[in-house]
């Protein structure tokens, strides 16, 4: 048990050192479910678990604030960042070793309401523009070039 215990704290200490946070986490767990009667091996794979979920916090801290930054800015880069760094987040540790896994979805629901909100309003003036277009080819007797414009307004601006 004592080697076992050993290598689980092995594993996930070179997880930990390889970036793959998720692993060395799955690891500590599988230490404390098959062998949790070795206390030296259990503080030390308490100290990674710790300074993993410290660093997975100020992962999802740093995206709370790009969050708040591109809603004061209004910038779709920045809720385009906080989309991506869910998803990252996710990929990095794993569902179930997200801390606070919740709260990182709400992040990622809000950032995407916030993207499809300025996407809609882009949408909005493109369409308006084109249209307008539309009706001039129209009044011009360009019929050809009126129904591309208006094939191109249903294809990609309908329902957005």
């Amino acid at each position: 048990e004592r080697q076992q215990a050993g290598n689980h704290v092995r594993t996930a200490a070179s997880g930990r050192a390889e970036g793959q946070p998720g692993r060395a986490l799955d690891e500590v767990t599988k230490l404390f479910e098959s062998v949790p009667m070795d206390s030296e091996a259990l503080s030390e794979a308490q100290v990674i678990r710790r300074e993993i979920l410290d660093e997975q916090s100020t992962q999802v801290a740093a995206l709370q604030r790009d969050l708040e930054e591109a809603e004061f800015f209004t910038t779709r880069g920045g809720f385009d960042r906080v989309v991506s760094g869910v998803d990252e987040l996710i990929a990095l540790y794993g569902e179930r070793n997200v801390e606070d896994l919740a709260g990182a979805l709400a992040l990622q629901v809000k950032a995407r309401e916030r993207l499809l909100a300025i996407d809609k309003a882009t949408y909005e003036v493109q369409r308006t523009r084109l249209v307008a277009l539309a009706d001039a080819f129209g009044s011009v007797q360009q019929p050809a070039l009126q129904k591309l414009v208006t094939d191109y307004i249903a294809r990609h601006l309908n329902g957005k």
